[in-house]
């Protein structure tokens, strides 16, 4: 089906979900000047990139789980997720209609597929702002490499908007719920060949990028408990 599924019922106040895209000016005057995601949503998939960690995910989520893939991008780990078959409902969720493009055409297919029973769904909607949901009504959130989008370097407190969205994750997800995050550490940045290449925009991206300790307490702030931390040596893009 290509409507939100009833086991999530939408927050009072926000029925038309469409018209989500918002704080248009940032959008426009930060992000494409960061990256131009809308122009390179049609090389992404081609440039090598793969769903890391995402046996690790799967391991931890719940059988028949109701999933929030926030900043789903082109929807890479769409298709591992509701094809482990622990997945009965999923939302990919993002602002950018480039990335949105892909992941429909991906959820499309899946839906199409008989083998796949899960309720396979995206929506168009900001991490910046309260949450389209009702409280309790997700078993699962990943986060997969969206933390430097969120950050707002124009301001004092450039975590603002991450903290407010980890509590609204905390809102959303049921009691027990699973909270990844897919990030890089500033050592991991480093590291990255054309990252080194562009020394400034690395640098950029390590100011955007909460490093590990920084997110600790941005977690245990937002109410989140009993997490860990894994360091994975595939890969985010290519070899």
């Amino acid at each position: 089906s290509s409507g939100i599924n009833a086991e999530w019922p939408l927050r009072p106040g926000t029925a038309d979900i469409s018209s989500l895209v918002s704080d248009q000016s940032r959008i426009v005057n930060e992000e494409i000047e960061f990256e131009d995601y809308l122009r390179a949503s049609f090389s992404y998939d081609k440039s090598g990139r793969v769903p890391v960690c995402v046996n690790q995910i799967i391991e931890k989520i719940p059988q028949d789980c109701a999933v929030l893939d926030a900043g789903c991008g082109t929807g890479n780990y769409m298709g591992p997720l509701v094809k482990s078959g622990k997945v009965k409902s999923y939302i990919g969720m993002d602002v950018n209609e480039g990335m949105l493009f892909h992941a429909r055409k991906k959820a499309a297919a899946l839906r199409n597929n008989d083998a796949v029973h899960a309720d396979v769904t995206t929506l168009a909607g900001s991490l910046l702002e309260d949450l389209p949901f009702g409280d309790n009504v997700f078993d699962v959130v990943v986060l997969n490499q969206v933390l430097p989008h969120i950050s707002d370097i124009r301001v004092h407190n450039k975590t603002k908007y991450i903290s407010q969205m980890l509590v609204e994750f905390s809102r959303i997800l049921k009691p027990g719920g699973v909270l990844s995050i897919n990030t890089c550490t500033h050592d991991q940045l480093s590291a990255v060949w054309y990252n080194n290449a562009m020394p400034e925009a690395c640098e950029m991206l390590k100011f955007r990028t909460p490093d590990i300790d920084e997110l600790k307490v941005l977690i245990e702030s937002s109410g989140f408990t009993d997490f860990s931390f894994t360091k994975d040596t595939q890969p985010l893009q290519g070899n």
